[in-house]
């Protein structure tokens, strides 16, 4: 903590109050709290007292000011509010640092060194100096400049040089001359004796040597790192206090010129050419995080991320929004690690409104995310060599009443993930055909506690009814969460899950399942910052919810299709009756033709039989052929009419729960149980069919098509079954 800072925690209240005996002439604002998403600041106390107040930070991480003024003379506290749901100095950073990796991978993959704009206009160049530093600070933060720097100066890189002189032939330490004597010697002279000899050589010396074009490149960089830092600290010159970007920057500048001052660096020379085609630079460690360091620190005017704005400035940070942001960049990453899962590049013509996440604009590559904007980027999921299936990550994806998704009215999960089989060329033609399915996820950061999003609530029996009213009331509070995924798989169409992820301290995940398998459901899973931050069990999840997504076969499919078989059908008017609508055309219907006497008895009592076999008086035999199994459920539907006129509906119907085959004495038996056999008197055949029908009710009178009435097996008196989509006709007059 450095000197005259306060560290607090944010969503907590503190309150404040200035004793002494002036205190009363103690003037109190305060600078920054403006800057937070939602801050509480209240000064109390009537005129002549000494003042008090109370504040509240939520979102908010980073630095603000409590100022006292008194008779001209200023006196500043400052405070640095950090977060009680991740850890501040280390999961803060990681994520900030993860981001920052994101953009840089980005960078690197969109760029090649010489699309760089070495160059670029001074009004960019304005507007790029925070970002380059941010790029920098969390590449080069305490551990990673270290670590990078002791790899370089404990293994650097060398080259072995030589250097040619011409000295006496009696001090050559090498022999490198005999291999051309003519060209490698002079001053030939012949000796006493006669011999011949060189009065000089030219004598070849080798030796390691640390200036070399690596480490030339990695001292460039280092005083390019440098001049960032000043850049920066220029732009906040004569601010009072100092913002936390200038105390950082300088900070930093001062290690970087310190680590210049080694005689490491003193050796090697100024950098004449980038040589980036190093495999040094490229490979070594050490080497290659400077390399990367540098390339993004030239890139940051290339990359365009207006969401950032949101999230970060000189001296705050709006921690929900950045962790909204990182939880995308997560799952982007986490689906690119699910087996068989690949990004697909490009886009095709996204939903009006909808941007892709990443584009190239001119120049610029362009990331859409930001609060409000709806994006998506797309993968490709392959389970062997013929199943496929499209997978589209949406950030803040609307759901709007007025369209084809929501049934009761607008929602906006943060993020979205839609399935369907890459056999459909788009999204549309997956709905139509009832074979899409989505995945919604919230961020919650406010969350901390799994109890925060279930809840935890147990009736104490010995309670009175205040404390369970308010028991009740916290129970429903904390679990809003929960209640609005569940509102998420009910209101919005097409759902198979919905998920909450959160900051929180609980290792495992809560999943919460309808059937035995993993769709649908819903639940939530840890996910924060740092090597245990719970992105493999959501990894895992993700890859299961895949496997079940890419199989035909699981309950959860077949309940889908079932579901949306039933339901896409419009239903229809049934014989052209505007007022009378069949939900299912397909269903079964029985129809019987009834005597006069028993229409309104038949009616009442639920009950209507039918010969089944009928001995006619010239010996000819009539049997009826019908599917006694498919009766049960169907439509019980009378009709009347004379043997050579039409045949019309009787105007109700009912719904089929018995069917039985009986004798005619069993028959007559079963009517006199229920004395009913005054009304119903079969006897002039030996066997019957029995039907019992209940739920009567009205419907329009309509004639029976002559196509209909072709499929009596026996005579007009014998029942017939038929489709309800084969009995439209004409209303009866």
């Amino acid at each position: 903590m450095k000197s005259g800072e306060i560290r607090l925690v944010e969503t907590v209240t503190y309150e404040w109050q200035v004793r002494g005996e002036k205190a009363s002439a103690v003037r109190v604002s305060e600078r920054n709290f403006a800057m937070a998403t939602a801050r509480e600041w209240i000064v109390s106390g009537m005129a002549g007292d000494a003042p008090s107040g109370r504040f509240q930070m939520l979102n908010f991480l980073g630095l603000a000011d409590i100022v006292f003024e008194h008779e001209g003379q200023e006196l500043l506290i400052r405070l640095e509010f950090i977060s009680p749901k991740i850890d501040y100095d280390e999961e803060y950073s990681a994520m900030t640092e993860e981001i920052a990796d994101f953009c840089g991978q980005l960078l690197l993959s969109w760029n090649t060194p010489t699309s760089l704009r070495f160059e670029p206009d001074p009004v960019a160049k304005k507007r790029t100096k925070l970002e380059q530093f941010l790029f920098l600070r969390h590449f080069l933060n305490d551990k990673r400049f270290d670590a990078c720097l002791e790899m370089i100066l404990t293994q650097p890189h060398r080259e072995l040089k030589k250097e040619r002189g011409w000295v006496p032939s009696t001090e050559a330490g090498s022999v490198d001359f005999l291999r051309n004597p003519m060209a490698l010697t002079r001053s030939w002279h012949r000796e006493a004796n006669g011999t011949v000899l060189p009065g000089e050589v030219c004598d070849v010396t080798k030796h390691d040597d640390l200036d070399t074009p690596p480490n030339r490149f990695v001292r460039f960089a280092l005083e390019q790192f440098s001049e960032v830092c000043r850049e920066v600290q220029l732009l906040f010159a004569g601010t009072e206090p100092p913002p936390q970007a200038f105390l950082e920057a300088r900070g930093l500048a001062e290690k970087l010129e310190a680590t210049l001052a080694r005689p490491f660096f003193k050796d090697c020379g100024r950098l004449r050419r980038l040589p980036l085609e190093s495999q040094v630079l490229q490979k070594k460690e050490g080497y290659r995080d400077i390399l990367k360091s540098w390339l993004l620190l030239r890139s940051a005017s290339a990359l365009r991320w207006n969401g950032k704005q949101n999230c970060y400035t000189g001296t705050s940070r709006n921690v929900a929004d950045l962790y909204e942001y990182w939880v995308f960049l997560t799952l982007h990453r986490i689906l690119g690690d699910v087996p068989d899962v690949e990004l697909v590049d490009g886009e095709d013509s996204p939903n009006q409104g909808c941007d892709p996440f990443l584009k190239l604009d001119g120049d610029e590559v362009k990331i859409s995310l930001e609060k409000g904007n709806e994006s998506r980027v797309r993968f490709l999921y392959r389970a062997g060599s013929e199943v496929e299936m499209c997978i589209h990550l949406y950030y803040e994806r609307k759901f709007l009443k007025s369209g084809d998704f929501s049934w009761s009215g607008n929602f906006k999960p943060d993020y979205t993930l839609v399935m369907y089989p890459a056999s459909f060329e788009n999204e549309v033609e997956a709905v139509e055909a009832g074979r899409l399915s989505l995945l919604h996820f919230d961020a919650k950061y406010k969350a901390e506690k799994l109890a925060a999003v279930f809840g935890d609530w147990v009736k104490d029996p010995e309670a009175g009814e205040s404390d369970t009213a308010a028991n009740e009331e916290q129970r429903l509070f904390k679990q809003v969460d929960l209640l609005k995924m569940h509102t998420y798989n009910d209101a919005i169409k097409s759902t198979a899950g919905s998920y909450v992820l959160y900051p929180g301290l609980d290792d495992q995940p809560k999943p919460m399942q309808r059937y035995h398998e993993i769709l649908p459901g819903v639940g939530a899973f840890v996910l924060k910052p740092g090597a245990k931050g719970g992105s493999n069990f959501l990894k895992q999840f993700l890859t299961d919810v895949f496997r079940n997504q890419s199989n035909q076969f699981t309950q959860y499919r077949y309940v889908n299709d079932a579901t949306t078989s039933i339901v896409r059908e419009k239903p229809s008017a049934l014989s052209g009756a505007d007022n009378y609508l069949i939900s299912q055309p397909r269903a079964e219907c029985v129809m019987l033709w009834l005597k006069p006497a028993h229409r309104e008895l038949c009616r009442e009592h639920g009950v209507a039989y039918c010969r089944a076999i009928y001995d006619e008086e010239d010996g000819k035999r009539r049997e009826l052929q019908l599917d006694i199994s498919a009766e049960i459920g169907s439509q019980f539907v009378p009709y009347r009419g004379e043997r050579s006129g039409a045949m019309t509906t009787l105007g109700w119907r009912g719904k089929v729960t018995s069917v039985s085959f009986l004798t005619r004495r069993k028959l007559t038996d079963w009517f006199q149980a229920r004395g009913l056999d005054q009304h119903f008197q079969p006897s002039d055949a030996s066997h019957y069919l029995l039907f019992e029908f209940s739920e009567v009710i009205a419907m329009p009178e309509f004639e029976v098509p002559k196509a209909v009435l072709k499929r009596q097996s026996g005579s007009r008196f014998m029942a017939l079954t038929c489709r309800w989509s084969e009995l439209k006709g004409n209303p009866a007059d």
